[in-house]
């Protein structure tokens, strides 16, 4: 019988394979999107000896090439994904499986109908190309190292075994799992799920495409591939499984219980074992079909704290540290939060099934939040710094802004004038760079990269006068409006050197500088959190939507920002609302969201 502890395990799997795979899929769809891509260009890219074939070296060198630190053991358990036929290669059907989008038919047929150009075995695709189809591979390898620890962590549960858990989720005994035993087997276990994530759970899971997990299936999606052969989707998992978890859980137990091994375990539990029993504790609603595995499961944990120990051994704990030895000075700083009994009570009130029914004035004044974060841990911590640092990053470039723009000989026009060298209304990647070269600042290819994703709002490389404005102009309306009704001096462009005078260069040089400096350190705060282990952006995502209306207001800004002790004013969370808010709507959708916490830069940083 699985019990409590192990059957969130298996949920949070799940969920963590669902949410890995929707954020793929947007790598995916940004690649498909550019407009040079073209699948055998970029393939024949890869396969650099013309083998009509990928080795595991050949995407290794790929990726090296683009300054991705990845492992051949990460390169090789992606091939024990895709090679269907377990040869060690990956064809050009396999290839497609990786980066051809798989929600959007009219993007996959978009990017295979483009026809194919030449590389020569000693260049690299464009720019933007290279950078996303190198992003496509490290996203699928970081999931896939993520999924496997937490895979391991499962399998190594005293109570669990394939079997089990697939009768566990398969309640109707139907011989497969389809989306509406996935959707309430999450939902039972308290785990926020919408049917975009059960979609990307099977796109990911299910291998003949039928819209539902046969026991393969299911036992290839949760076991470790290293226990399995090369092709994992052409393998029976019952047989290979069978020696892996033969005992019984009773007898293993027992066998623990006369080695030795049981006794050691029972010791004082870690700050993470103790906060993983609260945060379960609370799980007491369940149908009556499975009542007597509720009562087995809050047996173990009712005697004294020694016992909560005795479902731990000294071996499966040294996986779960594994999973959390990232996570410690966070535990350690979050583990008043959860001992606490004011604290316990509260999240007990909280995380109730009845908790509508508490009335005003007792929520008045419990002093701790209404809703309980969707986010592990304090991952919401680590939010809602990011999103101070964000805000700091946009005041120092509005500071800056406004004083330039109370210098009477600036002007837009004639700023503009400096780049677009050629007077087309449009300025180039290269351009960019020489434009920011007559002003002293010197960026490099990655940095001018970043600034254009930033403002060239249209994605078509170019960053036009409107563009520019945008990235020169201040925000508050008072400096906007100087700025704009100055007039341009429309002198010739020989003389443009004698348009400003020297502070007024200074300043130009200063903005320019933090204009770089800023979308460097946005990079930065993205590749932060996506390699945090436990950050997840849909949990991020629901943080903020506090009323669960699919979107994001500045006012839901201002309360997660205060509930952590960050205060901003008005105009510091408008900046932020238009960082995020692409569409000037007013709101932030949840594509909007994922679309500015996505790395942009191959580079690490």
């Amino acid at each position: 019988m699985i019990g409590l502890q192990t059957e969130l395990k298996l949920a949070n799997l799940l969920k963590a394979i669902s949410d890995g795979e929707k954020q793929i899929e947007v790598n995916r769809q940004v690649l498909a999107e550019q407009p040079d891509f073209e699948p055998y260009t970029a393939f024949k890219r890869i396969d650099r000896l013309g083998l009509g074939s990928l080795s595991i070296i050949s995407v290794l060198d790929f990726l090296r090439e683009n300054n991705l630190a990845v492992l051949e053991k990460d390169v090789r358990n992606l091939f024990r994904i895709y090679d269907s036929n377990a040869d060690g290669r990956l064809s050009y059907s396999e290839f497609l499986n990786i980066v051809l989008p798989r929600t959007s038919p009219v993007l996959k047929q978009l990017c295979t109908s483009r026809k194919t150009y030449y590389v020569a075995r000693d260049e690299a695709l464009p720019y933007e190309v290279e950078w996303a189809l190198a992003r496509v591979f490290d996203k699928e390898i970081n999931h896939i190292r993520k999924i496997e620890l937490l895979k391991e962590d499962l399998a190594l549960r005293y109570d669990f075994n394939n079997h089990n858990a697939f009768r566990l989720i398969d309640e109707d005994r139907n011989g497969f799992i389809d989306l509406d035993a996935i959707y309430l087997f999450l939902k039972r276990n308290q785990i926020p799920v919408t049917d975009g994530d059960i979609q990307a759970l099977l796109n990911r899971t299910d291998r003949d495409g039928d819209g539902t997990l046969s026991y393969s299936e299911f036992v290839d999606a949760i076991t470790p591939l290293h226990s399995l052969p090369l092709a994992s989707g052409i393998r029976s998992p019952v047989k290979e499984r069978s020696s892996y978890r033969a005992a019984t859980p009773s007898r293993h137990t027992s066998r623990l219980a006369q080695s030795g091994i049981f006794h050691s375990a029972q010791k004082k539990l870690t700050n993470y074992d103790y906060y993983e029993y609260l945060s379960n504790s609370n799980r007491k609603s369940r149908s009556l079909a499975r009542s007597m595995v509720l009562g087995d499961s809050r047996s173990r944990y009712s005697a004294s704290p020694s016992r909560l120990r005795t479902s731990q051994s000294p071996v499966r704990n040294s996986i779960t540290k594994r999973l959390q030895e990232m996570e410690l000075r966070d535990l350690e700083t979050s583990k008043s939060r959860y001992l606490t009994p004011s604290k316990r009570r509260d999240y007990e009130i909280y995380s109730s099934p009845s908790r509508r029914s508490i009335s005003p004035t007792k929520r008045a004044s419990s002093p701790y939040k209404e809703r309980q974060s969707p986010m592990k841990l304090n991952e919401e911590d680590h939010l809602a710094r990011a999103l101070k640092e964000q805000i700091d990053l946009d005041r120092q470039l509005e500071d800056q802004k406004n004083q330039l723009a109370l210098k009477s000989d600036f002007n837009l026009l004639d700023a503009f004038r400096f780049f677009d060298v050629d007077g087309r209304g449009a300025i180039t990647k290269t351009e960019l760079k020489e434009g920011f070269n007559q002003f002293d600042v010197f960026p490099t290819n990655d940095e001018a990269y970043l600034v254009m994703r930033k403002f060239d709002k249209d994605n078509d490389g170019l960053i036009r006068y409107a563009d520019f404005c945008d990235m020169l102009t201040p925000k508050q309306i008072e400096y906007a409006s100087i700025l704009n009704d100055r007039i341009p001096s429309y002198v010739d462009r020989r003389r443009l050197s004698e348009i400003f005078g020297a502070d007024t260069r200074y300043l130009l040089r200063k903005v320019l500088n933090q204009i770089i400096n800023n979308e460097v350190a946005s990079e930065a705060l993205r590749q932060k959190l996506e390699r945090r282990p436990l950050f997840d952006v849909y949990e991020a995502f629901k943080a903020l939507d506090k009323n669960d209306n699919g979107y994001i207001s500045m006012d839901e800004f201002r309360e997660l920002l205060i509930d952590h002790g960050i205060y901003a004013s008005n105009s510091e969370l408008l900046n932020l609302m238009r960082r995020y808010d692409k569409n000037q709507d007013g709101k932030i959708s949840y594509s909007e969201f994922v679309q500015e916490l996505t790395p942009k830069s191959p580079q690490k940083y």
